[in-house]
């Protein structure tokens, strides 16, 4: 199967029990997936065997094969629904701080897992820690906007939950008021840690935004002007391949028309 580069989200167990699937071409960018879009094939079981961490463009879509102490590699931007469900070997997960969301089912039935550090996660999806009845120690952002009135559903242990902001910010976020997880917690507030500034894609020149000014200056990096300097050259790295080329300036300048 090709997936074209028009597909931005494959949805829930697409290609699921497709025996036979033993070659995916994926277009050289993130998609977002929901849960076990290529479970029960040839192609899945092969990934699984190169790696614990089914990493694709930036997308962990499974960590099936995970154990112990988990450390997600900075370069990872999303994890798929159910990416670790029912993993029971996984003791604790830290995640990069390009991780904003833990969306549905990611840690469902994790028995073993007592921690996860999610310092920039801002939003909580259903069942994304039910039955993780060993969660005793969680990280997230002081901009919590929502938690999933079923995030936590039958989750027994109390934790210790360290809010990366303040009291006032946690009490906003839009959470369920009779979580029994959430309510038996001991919290910690720390307001101390800044989180470090999302990259923005294309912004090569590091001024926070992404406009003709970064199109121009990669361009004049590209034929070799004098006292060019990219400051934040992976911010051009369209392709994702490591390496700044034509190729990119084209995907930059397609980029630019779309916004």
């Amino acid at each position: 199967v090709t997936i074209p580069d028009s597909v931005e989200f494959i949805d829930l167990r697409a290609f699921d029990l497709c025996k036979q699937l033993s070659e995916v071409n994926l277009p050289d960018k993130m998609i977002e997936m929901s849960a076990k879009v290529f479970d029960n094939t040839p192609w899945m079981d092969a990934q699984r065997q190169k790696s614990d961490l089914v990493i694709i463009n930036g997308n962990l879509i499974d960590g099936a094969n995970a154990k112990g102490e988990v450390v997600v590699p900075d370069d990872v931007k999303y994890v798929s629904a159910g990416a670790f469900e029912r993993n029971e070997d996984i003791t604790s997960v830290v995640f990069p701080s390009s991780i904003t969301k833990i969306n549905d089912n990611v840690f469902f039935y994790c028995s073993n897992l007592k921690s996860v550090d999610a310092k920039s996660c801002t939003f909580i999806d259903s069942m994304a820690f039910a039955y993780c009845n060993k969660l005793t120690d969680l990280k997230v952002s002081g901009k919590m906007t929502k938690i999933d009135y079923m995030a936590f559903a039958d989750v027994t242990s109390n934790a210790t939950i360290t809010v990366y902001g303040t009291q006032a910010d946690w009490n906003q976020a839009d959470k369920p008021s009779d979580d029994k997880f959430l309510n038996s917690a001991k919290y910690i507030f720390d307001e101390s840690y800044v989180a470090p500034p999302q990259e923005i894609k294309g912004d090569v020149d590091a001024n926070g935004e992404f406009n003709t000014a970064d199109l121009v200056l990669l361009n004049k990096w590209l034929v070799g002007a004098p006292d060019t300097e990219l400051k934040n050259w992976k911010a051009g790295d369209f392709i994702e391949d490591d390496q700044l080329d034509v190729f990119d300036l084209v995907m930059m300048r397609k980029a630019l028309i779309s916004k």
